[in-house]
């Protein structure tokens, strides 16, 4: 018997099994995050190429939906274009596993405003604040809803010659279960997004501008056209 378990201590064989047990999840583990990692890198390459697709032909005037009631730009509702846009994208995104997309497009005069509120007047204290006002502030309404806003972004592709905002999120299911528990989520998510002034395609269009006033007491608004 005292032979038996000396040649056991000494016997190699097998020790292989128990290292590669040890190595074995971390490796698989490794492989796995690379692959998913590798194919994200790929959906987000993807989802860059089709976003400047997006705004490319938003940028000439010539996105439209698949409807007959949308059948040239000049017909198309804002939230026929949106969706027009979602639908395209996600057609050119169907390689990726139950994907779902969701874009935000705004417009703007210029550059500079694109995501900047209306800027607020404040008498008192001789300064200019980002809001919301108060009783007694004034604002310059620059997007023709007559209420403050803290982004003066219009929904829309805007018309010609305005700068255009498009914000783009795309879901998609993870390769590996398991990544997708070690990271909380069953989905990868991304997004990104992009600037283009559109194309001189059609009549510029001016929204007059509008000081607004509140009443100091009541909160009643004073409305002053600016030429």
């Amino acid at each position: 018997m005292t032979r038996f378990f000396h040649n056991l201590r000494r016997d190699q064989r097998g020790s292989y099994v128990v290292e590669w047990a040890f190595l074995a999840l971390p490796l698989t583990l490794l492989l796995m995050s690379s692959i998913e990692f590798g194919f994200q890198a790929y959906a987000n390459a993807r989802m860059q190429g089709v976003l400047r697709q997006v705004s490319r032909l938003s940028g000439t005037g010539r996105i439209v939906g698949d409807t007959s009631s949308c059948a040239v730009p000049d017909s198309c509702t804002d939230a026929e274009v949106k969706e027009a846009m979602r639908a395209f994208v996600a057609r050119e995104l169907d390689d990726l596993m139950d994907v779902e997309v969701a874009i935000d497009v705004r417009s703007y005069s210029e550059f500079a405003d694109v995501g900047d509120p209306e800027l607020i007047e404040r008498a008192e204290e001789n300064v200019d604040v980002t809001g919301p006002p108060a009783n007694g502030d004034c604002w310059i309404e620059v997007n023709n809803n007559d209420s403050w806003d803290a982004d003066i972004g219009l929904t829309g592709t805007g018309n010609s010659e305005d700068v255009v905002l498009f914000e783009l999120q795309v879901s998609y299911d993870r390769i590996f279960a398991l990544t997708g528990s070690l990271t909380g989520s069953e989905k990868a998510v991304l997004s990104s997004n992009t600037t283009i002034r559109n194309e001189p395609y059609g009549t510029v269009a001016t929204i007059p501008k509008k000081r607004i006033c509140l009443d100091p007491y009541t909160g009643a608004m004073t409305i002053t056209q600016i030429d």
